[in-house]
């Protein structure tokens, strides 16, 4: 009875199953790979800016700089020092005129403020060494109502204080007064000329300071405080 024959074992190596890639690895693979790419070319783009810009500031400095040393070259030492000269002379003529008195002003506001019945035949200013800047005048008018309203009138000037009228006596030609007071030297510097005017008989020019009292001076009851302001 024949029997089927028994198969000989091979010594020839059967090859081992490979794994094929799938699309989902090779979709990844190309995503990674165009990032890489999109990196690079931002890389490479914003170190070509960088070095473009490194080159414009570097050529506007350098064309400044030969602008600078061009315009330096045109100053001739001697006119810059000219300018520095004048310059001193300007500064210290401001300092002079900011502290000087225009008097022209008091003359103005005396203009401005005198009522037409009186007169004044005398005007004394002094100061001393602390500032101060006193005045008297010696006047003449036809009654002791004018000198009231006289005295309210210089009170409310601005610029004279401390105002005192006295030596009030009757004569045949009128009756005559002293008035002293100070001046303020702020309302009377120089830069008021200019920047400001004196007011003719604006009351609201600013607020009246001490009111002007008036001081008997040797005659009656018509040369008293008193009848000045109520007559």
């Amino acid at each position: 009875m024949p029997t089927n024959p028994i198969p000989k074992p091979s010594f020839i190596p059967h090859e081992a199953p490979q794994m094929r890639p799938t699309a989902d690895s090779a979709s990844m693979a190309d995503f990674f790979m165009l990032i890489s790419i999109v990196l690079m070319v931002a890389s490479l783009g914003l170190g070509a800016g960088v070095f473009l810009y490194q080159q414009y500031v570097d050529t506007s400095n350098t064309s400044k700089l030969k602008q600078l040393g061009t315009v330096k070259d045109a100053l001739e030492p001697s006119f810059v020092e000219k300018c520095t000269k004048l310059d001193d002379r300007m500064q210290v003529a401001g300092k002079l005129l900011s502290r000087h008195e225009a008097f022209s002003l008091v003359f103005s506001a005396l203009q401005q403020t005198t009522i037409k019945t009186v007169s004044f035949k005398s005007l004394m200013i002094t100061s001393d060494d602390g500032g101060a800047i006193s005045f008297k005048m010696d006047g003449v008018t036809n009654s002791i109502n004018s000198i009231a309203l006289q005295a309210d009138l210089f009170g409310k000037t601005g610029f004279m204080k401390d105002i005192i009228f006295s030596g009030i006596t009757r004569s045949s030609d009128g009756v005559h007064f002293s008035v002293t007071g100070e001046l303020s030297p702020a309302d009377i510097r120089y830069a008021q000329v200019v920047s400001a005017a004196v007011p003719a008989s604006d009351t609201s020019s600013g607020p009246p300071l001490s009111s002007p009292s008036v001081s008997s001076g040797g005659e009656g009851g018509d040369s008293s405080a008193k009848s000045a302001q109520t007559n």
